[in-house]
């Protein structure tokens, strides 16, 4: 039962450092992204040109889906990446104990 209980706590701590580095991967990218499409706009924006306020939420989503695409990927191939150094490991571990 522990041991399910440390898994479990692990998975959390794994999740709250993937959603902490993706906050702070958006966020930069954001706070760029806004100094690149805003000034285009000001004009619409100042007018509250719903089409102009639309292809700012659209390049704002496009943006976030690849992002969060991105992230999660990256985090699963690092947990594929611990475990089969973890895996590779034991393998040595094995060999030398053969020999």
């Amino acid at each position: 039962m522990k041991k399910i209980q440390m898994v479990k706590l692990d998975s959390r701590k794994r999740s709250l450092i993937e959603t902490m580095g993706d906050i702070a991967v958006g966020f930069t990218i954001n706070f760029t992204l806004n100094m690149i499409i805003l000034p285009p706009y000001a004009d619409g924006i100042a007018r509250s040109d719903t089409w102009t306020l639309l292809q700012i939420g659209l390049w704002f989503t496009i943006v976030a889906l690849v992002r969060r695409y991105a992230v999660r990927r990256l985090f699963e191939n690092l947990k594929k990446k611990k475990w089969r150094n973890r895996i590779d490991k034991i393998g040595e571990k094995l060999w030398l104990n053969k020999n």
